[in-house]
């Protein structure tokens, strides 16, 4: 599993979201077509008690203007993946630098109009959920739609041969594409997306 996930694979494959973007319905890839099918019998009806969880230390505010705001558990620190310290990412983990939480938004000012309008957060996840795939270690991959947010959700939930999981989640607020990745053990994955998802701000 990588850690600097999204930002890289955003930066270079714009153009790839946007040509799929165009692709007309009837052209969709067969891992297109799953997704939207698990979609329609996947939307969690345990989305709300998970938010409500009442237990959880979400007591660090994480973020920035750029990025957003978030609620983030009290014991988390700054990271940054020494593999990649250009990226723009926002990141923080705990004391094992296993379960990470990153966040970024997806810059579309050097698109034309037209692109910006092809480029949605549903197009972004069906094709990162794409580029996931290419992953060997990879056990399997699910996307959900949410509408217990603020804004509509897309998650790309992806489980790896290690039983570790990631959760890819973007959405579209204020016309920018914004999206909140963590990943780690089933169980803090599970314990905390929600949460963490549901404490978004625009401010701190």
């Amino acid at each position: 599993m990588k850690k600097f996930l999204i930002t890289g694979f955003v930066a270079i494959g714009l153009l790839g979201l946007i040509g799929c973007s165009n692709n007309s319905d009837s052209s969709k890839s067969d891992i297109s077509e799953k997704i939207t099918s698990k979609k329609e019998e996947d939307n969690s009806s345990n989305i709300s008690e998970k938010i409500t969880k009442k237990d959880l230390k979400l007591t660090q505010k994480g973020g920035d203007d750029r990025v957003g705001y978030y609620d983030i558990p009290e014991d988390f620190f700054d990271f940054t993946d020494i593999d990649h310290p250009e990226s723009d990412d926002i990141q923080y983990s705990d004391i094992t630098t296993k379960n990470i939480i990153t966040l970024n938004v997806i810059d579309t000012s050097s698109l034309s109009k037209e692109e910006q309008e092809a480029l949605t957060a549903q197009v972004a996840a069906d094709n990162i959920a794409s580029y996931l795939q290419e992953d060997n270690n990879l056990e399997d991959i699910e996307l959900f739609y949410y509408n217990e947010f603020q804004d509509k959700v897309y998650q790309d939930l992806a489980t790896y041969k290690t039983g570790e999981v990631l959760s890819v989640n973007l959405f579209e607020h204020d016309g920018k594409i914004y999206y909140f990745a963590i990943e780690g053990s089933e169980e803090f994955v599970d314990t905390y997306w929600a949460p963490i998802l549901d404490s978004f701000s625009t401010t701190k």
